[in-house]
């Protein structure tokens, strides 16, 4: 092999003939590239982005520990400061995952999507020092990864726009019931590569290392057609295929414009100051084909091809508020902030302190389960101490770009650094330009300790011919296959659980839609379904014990049965042993889910429904007071939730009519209020409330609007108008006859058993 230090010349990002490293390099683009972020209604695809990215780490680590092991290579690695840091920072993610409030979800992320997931963070970490030994002993191979990811995110743009082109009958007819998931795909050319921000981002940076490999074609001793013929066409197919993009960065069209001005300042800057005529090369090529690209983005945009992308994203007040409240909280312990609240706690933080407007736009339906930034992030999960070793990390890449001796060669990485950490410090945290940030960090110390010329204070491999291979393999070759198998082997062990577990949680989550579906129309389908769906989902509970998604999930089926049998006469529930057999597992699968010791405030909704299934079944006080504890839980981590705040007044309604209960029931209604208006739910029990203290003539009254308001209706059907007035005679009835016995004191039975469910579901299209 020939000397690669023999000629002392900068390395340059080039693409190769195609071998395995570039199979694994494209590998590594279309994991984490499709997509970007997670689309909204599933974390399916979140899941597979993320789950590849572990994967891929854990193969290429066995790859480059074999090639060193086989071809009897030696491992040349100096420990700089940069090495450290990174080090550090792992060590960062693992305190993280210890301390976390929830170790399940840390692990694998919120529902098991690998967002903010311990495994991802630490893969990263793993991946750079991977890296870093691909680049010092398979010809440093670094930069060629960053060389292979125009190519790849060119085919995504394929994908993406033909996706974008595909009417939605397609997809329902190739999907079925899946399509819902896929319906994004149809709104937004950036379907693949999710948020537009991101999206963006991820082009600019691609176009930085199109227009290297451009300027490289004019570098006098190029030598093979192919290379140069290669390079222009990536280049000329990533600037026509990827402009529709640019414009998506945000709605207003300004800050589009700010993006491309600050970038164009920055090459313009850096062009200015070099006399490297590839260096002027390459800030003109790139200074063209972004001119390009934005004008034909723009001209798309005005002729209508291409439509309005709006990337909902959670704003900067709500998430400096929900950090703020998080540390400040008084049970809140100091040490709190130093090291953080742990991996993937931001979605429980954010459910518990989020603003009424996010409730009400959102409800609970929402994917803001990242802070605004990637540095907010990093300090609510990771602490100060995160945000040190990140500063640090930032302050080591300057200082080493400011002492080396030749930057021209460091242009390339140090530009897609700088745009990874600014989209870092302004967006959302994104696995995809994390990993190209590592991947440029990596080429950038590689560069640095590969050339000694470009940074003599640190103390760089004298890669020679007679230590680079060995006539024997090296003990550090056979130490790092050996960790390498053990590293991947672990991974691949941990990752059955999430996989299997993901399977049959989708299949029984899928069963149990449809059953949902059926209920209206076909009973006795719908308990087929349930019943299949409770099997699913106790057949892979197997696969990970404490996986809580199963339970719930399992304990859901259950509700759902219970309620099909609840629309049995009263006779025949009480002596259906079916019944009487859900009953009590439902009571066991309320104690299964609350073992896993969950902080989620749907599971806690869903053992409150549970237990006031039961309660109205058995007439049990108690079950009914375990039914508020439970509400109260799931209210404390969800204080906004419509559901928990219906379900709470629902059971308190039942419990009793005394002061302190009614000012609860007031102080839950002033919230729903807020939320969701005065549909005819909170009316009717607006009016319950009025006879409770004693009231009657005001009840009376609130009863017959609700008659008017529903005969008035235009979107109601004839048979919910007649529900409607039905229900508010039958309570104007009980009125009377309580304000007839004006001395009895407590409120009818029938009064104290109005529920949610009798009336029209609230939603905010039916606030008054």
């Amino acid at each position: 092999m020939a000397n690669t230090n023999a000629k002392k010349k900068p390395l340059s990002i080039q693409i190769p003939r195609l071998d395995s490293f570039d199979v694994f390099s494209l590998l590594l683009w279309f994991g984490v590239l499709i997509p970007a972020v997670q689309l909204p209604s599933s974390a399916t695809y979140t899941f597979a982005r993320s789950l590849f990215l572990v994967v891929w780490v854990a193969l290429f680590a066995v790859y480059v520990a074999y090639r060193i092991f086989a071809e009897k290579r030696m491992v040349f690695y100096s420990a700089t400061t940069a090495n450290t840091l990174i080090a550090a920072l792992g060590g960062v993610f693992v305190l993280s995952y210890i301390l976390s409030a929830s170790p399940i979800d840390s692990l694998f992320g919120y529902d098991l999507s690998f967002s903010s997931s311990f495994l991802v963070l630490f893969s990263v970490v793993v991946m750079y020092f991977v890296l870093k030994l691909a680049g010092l002993s398979l010809e440093l191979a670094v930069s060629r990864i960053l060389s292979v990811l125009p190519v790849a995110l060119v085919v995504i743009d394929f994908l993406s726009l033909a996706s974008y082109l595909l009417p939605t009958s397609v997809y329902d007819k190739l999907l079925g019931s899946y399509s819902q998931y896929f319906t994004f795909l149809t709104a937004s050319p950036a379907g693949l590569l999710g948020g537009a921000q991101q999206a963006t981002i991820i082009h600019i940076i691609a176009l930085v290392i199109a227009a290297w490999q451009f300027s490289m074609v004019y570098k006098k001793g190029a030598e093979l057609t192919v290379e140069i013929y290669r390079r222009g066409i990536v280049g000329l197919f990533l600037a026509i295929t990827t402009s529709y993009v640019f414009f998506l960065t945000f709605t207003p069209i300004l800050l589009t414009i700010v993006v491309f001005v600050v970038v164009a300042a920055i090459i313009a800057s850096l062009v200015m100051t070099q006399k490297s005529s590839q260096i002027k090369m390459f800030g003109t090529v790139l200074a063209i084909v972004m001119a390009f690209a934005t004008l034909l983005g723009g001209i798309w945009w005005k002729a209508g091809i291409i439509g309005d992308a709006k990337s909902i994203a959670i704003s900067a007040e709500s998430s400096n508020s929900i950090i703020q409240q998080s540390f400040l909280n008084s049970s809140t312990p100091m040490w709190r902030q130093l090291v953080g609240f742990g991996v993937g706690t931001f979605p429980y933080l954010y459910m518990q302190y989020r603003p009424i407007a996010s409730a009400q736009q959102y409800g609970n339906d929402t994917f803001f389960f990242k802070p605004n930034t990637f540095v907010s992030e990093l300090f609510l999960e990771h602490g100060a101490l995160g945000v040190l070793v990140f500063a640090a990390l930032v302050v080591t890449l300057i200082m080493a770009f400011k002492n080396a001796s030749s930057k021209s060669s460091l242009l390339p990485e140090v530009s897609v650094i700088l745009i990874s950490i600014g989209a870092l410090l302004v967006g959302p945290s994104s696995l995809a330009v994390l990993v190209i940030l590592f991947v440029a960090i990596a080429a950038f110390f590689d560069k640095v300790e590969a050339l000694p010329e470009l940074l003599p204070s640190v103390r760089a491999v004298d890669i020679k011919e007679s230590t680079y291979t060995n006539k024997s393999s090296s003990m550090a070759g056979n130490i790092l296959f050996g960790a390498a198998v053990l590293y991947a082997v672990v991974m691949f062990t941990t990752l059955v659980t999430p996989s299997m577990t993901m399977v049959g949680y989708a299949k029984a989550i899928q069963r149990y839609a449809v059953a949902r579906q059926q209920v209206t129309k076909k009973d006795t389908a719908a308990l087929q379904t349930y019943s299949d769906a409770y099997s699913l989902s106790s057949a892979y509970r197997r696969y990970c014990k404490d996986c809580a998604q199963l339970s719930y999930l399992s304990l859901s089926t259950l509700l759902g049965t219970s309620d099909l049998y609840n629309g049995l006469t009263e006779e025949q529930r009480n002596t259906s042993q079916e019944l009487r057999q859900v009953r009590n597992m439902m009571l066991q699968s309320v104690t299964d889910l609350l073992s896993k010791n969950s902080v989620r405030y749907d599971y806690w909704l869903t053992v409150s429904q549970a237990y006031r299934g039961i309660a109205d079944d058995e007439k049990s006080t108690s079950l009914y007071t375990l039914a508020v504890q439970s509400v109260r839980n799931a209210l404390a981590v969800n204080q906004y939730s419509i559901d928990a705040n219906y379900l709470y007044v629902d059971v308190l309604l039942r419990l009793g009519n005394d002061a302190q209960i009614n000012n609860e029931i007031k102080s839950k209604l002033a919230i729903l209020k807020q939320l969701v208006g005065t549909p005819f739910q909170i009316q009717f029990i607006d009016g319950i409330m009025l006879a409770r203290e004693q009231n009657y003539d005001g009840a009376i009254k609130a009863f017959e609007a609700i008659k008017k308001e529903a005969a008035d209706s235009q979107s109601m059907t004839t048979d919910e108008k007649k529900q409607i007035t039905s229900l508010a005679d039958k309570r104007i009835e009980e009125v009377n006859k309580l304000k007839q016995s004006s001395t009895q004191t407590k409120p009818p039975a029938a009064t104290k058993t109005v529920t949610p469910t009798v009336t029209v579901t609230p939603t905010p299209t039916q606030a008054q």
